[in-house]
């Protein structure tokens, strides 16, 4: 046994997943009281202790209560991501409970600061504990983590200390990791030999990451009969993609939806269901101009600094469904709102379309498109050995004609650029930002 389940923090965190087992089984109007109840709380200590939200309710003329969630969506504006980033300040409690600072990996372009409370961290990491339990995944059960955080890149102490404390805290948690910020097929090939000598139970990673590692496992022959389970979690995630991990690996394949600034958000649950965590936050679908839906959030957990119809910058296609028991479920869920490249006809590509061209190729490991505000695409694709020519001139033909008078260059690269923390962002569009900004609309990335 783990000498830290004996810790009060642990002891505590067993005891509150039956309690929260208990809660995804409630009827959508007890769910609906939890978070009317929840967010009235949230909203009081706000408008008296948040610079940001008592201006607001003096602008807009806002309730201190409200008597329903309708009156709360009726009441109260949609705050953008670039707003809580200008006015970071604005937004942390005066009252703020024991806790830090943490930072976004900034795949949006830009890094935003938040302020989580000790006591509100924790709670967040207990309904990450009670989605894995769902897999039948234990808190102690050893894991490898693809996986890393922007503090732990940086250079001097502050860098030196955060890696030492990290290798620290996952030695006591039974984890290995594999950091990737420069991923090629000789470190992915080395991963897969750390993980045949540890042998573990689960894997916590990178969309793309367990993709490419997935891609150099065939390679290898590879199997690891340790491993139970494979949770996917801050890229976007297609059913091939989990389905590809599920036949490589012989496992099961889940997917956590969350963000650094709103904690956990949606679970993929093993009845292959997007579920919500309705009782941590409150989540809308917002119809946009593209046919699709913002997702707005509300986050009841975390009062030192509140983040109230929040717009993240993720998007979905079709509205949140609430059935009468139970969870809401969240289906179409396809990532960033920035992850588009706009043609010279001025249609949206969205970057389903680029996977859908270089998935299944067993020459590349992952791709990454840049395009210019003059509209040109500079695609770069890191393979794990030479494409063929062949191969290069179909894909630069077909991405051609999709964006139609915009020129296309595709080019081959060692490595592939990522986050401070690791995390690849597949697409960026200077064109696709400018022009929503010219149309005066927010900019939701």
């Amino acid at each position: 046994m783990n000498v830290l389940h004996l810790l009060p923090r642990f002891r505590r965190a067993y005891r509150e997943l039956k309690r929260l087992e208990e809660v995804e089984q409630c009827s959508r109007t007890e769910l609906a009281e939890i978070q009317l109840s929840r967010l009235n709380s949230v909203w009081e200590h706000a408008i008296h202790h948040v610079p940001y939200y008592r201006s607001l309710i003096e602008k807009y003329r806002i309730g201190k209560q409200f008597s329903s969630l309708e009156e709360f969506q009726e009441q109260v504006p949609l705050l953008p991501r670039e707003e809580v980033q200008k006015h970071n300040a604005d937004f942390l409690s005066e009252r703020p409970d024991r806790g830090w600072w943490c930072v976004t990996s900034g795949s949006t372009g830009t890094s935003t600061r938040v302020h989580w409370g000790k006591e509100s961290h924790l709670a967040m990491l207990r309904a990450k504990y009670r989605y894995y339990q769902m897999w039948d995944i234990d808190i102690f059960d050893p894991a490898i983590f693809l996986w890393s955080h922007a503090s732990e890149t940086k250079r001097g102490w502050r860098g030196a200390v955060a890696r030492l404390g990290r290798k620290a805290h996952d030695w006591l948690r039974r984890r290995i990791r594999f950091i990737p910020n420069q991923v090629s097929t000789p470190r992915l090939q080395q991963c897969l030999q750390r993980m045949a000598r540890f042998r573990p139970r689960w894997m916590y990673a990178y969309s793309s990451i367990a993709k490419m590692l997935a891609q150099v496992a065939i390679e290898q022959q590879f199997r690891c009969d340790s491993l139970q389970w494979i949770c996917l979690s801050a890229e976007p995630s297609t059913s091939e993609m989990l389905q590809f991990l599920q036949k490589t690996f012989s496992v099961q394949v889940g997917v956590e939806y969350g963000a650094t600034e709103c904690g956990v958000l949606a679970g993929l649950w093993p009845d292959q269901t997007m579920r919500i965590r309705d009782d941590q936050v409150i989540l809308e679908t917002v119809p946009t101009e593209n046919n699709q839906f913002a997702i707005a959030v509300t986050v009841l957990t975390n009062p030192s600094f509140p983040l109230i119809r929040y717009l993240l910058g993720d998007t979905t296609t079709q509205p949140i469904i609430h059935p009468v028991r139970g969870f809401s479920i969240l289906p179409g869920l396809i990532g960033r709102d920035h992850d588009y490249l706009v043609n010279s006809d001025g249609e949206l590509i969205h970057g389903f379309f680029l996977d859908d061209l270089f998935e299944g190729k067993s020459e590349i490991l992952c791709w990454q498109a840049y395009q210019h505000a003059t509209g040109l695409v500079q695609v770069r694709l890191q393979a794990r050995k030479s494409p063929g020519s062949s191969m290069i001139r179909s894909m630069f033909d077909e991405l051609s004609r999709a964006m139609v008078e915009y020129p296309v260059d595709v080019q081959i690269v060692d490595q592939m650029p990522r986050t401070a923390a690791g995390k690849h962002r597949r697409i960026t569009s200077e064109l696709y930002r400018s022009s929503k900004q010219r149309k005066g609309q927010p900019v939701l990335s």
